[in-house]
């Protein structure tokens, strides 16, 4: 079943690529991706719907929060998506 994450970033093109190559690079397929922009010009949200992974997604979560520029990671698991 799919997961949520979802990020505050520094508003750069660097931080979507290195989210990307982290999620496809530990073995999770990308199945949905939406970038936007938040009230302060220098700050972005990131939501990533990640399917079955080789772990557990909560290590997945600690990696990304790793990052730079990545500020805040946030897991929603798969039962809360489905009863959207």
């Amino acid at each position: 079943m799919p997961d949520r994450l979802s990020f505050i970033v520094d508003h750069t093109p660097d931080v979507l690529a290195r989210v990307v190559q982290l999620c496809r690079g530990r073995g999770y397929p990308i199945e949905e991706l939406t970038f936007g922009a938040t009230d302060h010009p220098a700050v972005a949200r990131l939501t990533v719907v990640v399917g079955e992974g080789p772990r557990p997604v909560g290590r997945l979560a600690l990696q990304l929060d790793r990052l730079v520029g990545v500020q805040r990671v946030v897991t929603e698991p798969a039962a809360e998506l489905a009863a959207v």
